[in-house]
């Protein structure tokens, strides 16, 4: 790998980071369940022997509200200590961890297994790439009797006081989301949301189904806010598979939430605590 990160590396010794997921989306392989015992086989022997199948349901908004649109063939990997998910389909390829120490090792090992699957399937040849993803969840909990949600955010992401309220603990989801610069003439999109006060809620809702069996979860009492970061790319790389680019655009896909984490999100307090 050549691309490094242009972002600064804070090591926090309590990091509140519960949940990390890169993923590549590409142009669509009709015949997936034809690779997928070469698939089982090959992730298998580096690391994910446990195989599962899902069905993933896509949603849409009419009038009469919110209803299922269609369910797709979906095929799970995981590690033996249940931490680390891969998650295929006919049109992406998704890695998430709750096993996680650096950007660098865990963007080594999804480029790995993305290299297999391409080679696999032949879209090394004959794919497009269509998107890039990359998002980080941090759980926000407090450390000590005396301790508060606020102190971790921004005062803008607090969300608004009000004198009626009789507890301190609020309720609320912000999100914003806007274009970023990956490099001249390349942007991306960065979507960033606060989900505070959700009982029991120990990773945002779209994410539960999925998710790694072996991660912390919370109990309905506990008063916690979520930080949901997503960062990614849509356009189209290809036929072929230049990993060079995409490892280029991850790193700064990587670089975005990092800045965006430490100089827009947290308080400076927040990062001390943790530290």
């Amino acid at each position: 790998m050549c691309a490094t990160r242009n972002c600064p590396s804070v090591p926090l010794s309590k990091k509140p980071l519960a949940l990390v997921l890169i993923q590549v989306r590409y142009s669509p392989i009709a015949k997936i369940a034809e690779f997928i015992p070469e698939i089982q086989e090959t992730f298998r022997r580096n690391g994910y022997p446990i195989q599962g199948n899902l069905k993933a349901v896509s949603f849409e908004l009419g009038p009469e509200g919110l209803r299922a649109k269609d369910e797709t063939p979906q095929w799970r990997f995981e590690t033996p200590d249940k931490e680390t998910v891969v998650l295929l389909d006919q049109g992406q390829i998704l890695l998430q961890t709750t096993k996680y120490s650096s950007f660098e090792i865990f963007f080594a090992e999804y480029l790995k297994l993305l290299s297999l699957f391409m080679t696999i399937t032949e879209h090394d040849e004959y794919g497009l790439c269509t998107r890039l993803g990359l998002r980080y969840v941090d759980q926000i909990r407090k450390q000590s009797e005396d301790d508060t949600i606020e102190s971790y955010l921004r005062p803008q992401l607090r969300g608004m006081e009000c004198r009626e309220y009789v507890d301190s603990r609020k309720q609320y989801t912000l999100s914003t989301i806007g274009k970023t610069s990956l490099a001249p003439d390349i942007n991306g999109t960065l979507a960033i949301r606060i989900i505070r006060g959700e009982r029991g809620l120990d990773l945002p809702p779209d994410l539960l189904a999925a998710a790694p069996a072996g991660r912390l979860r919370v109990s309905p009492e506990e008063d916690m806010a979520l930080i949901d970061m997503d960062h990614y790319w849509e356009g189209s790389l290809g036929p072929g598979f230049d990993e060079a680019r995409i490892e280029e655009l991850f790193y700064r896909l990587h670089d975005s939430i990092i800045r965006g984490f430490h100089g827009s999100v947290v308080s400076e307090e927040g990062i001390e605590k943790w530290k």
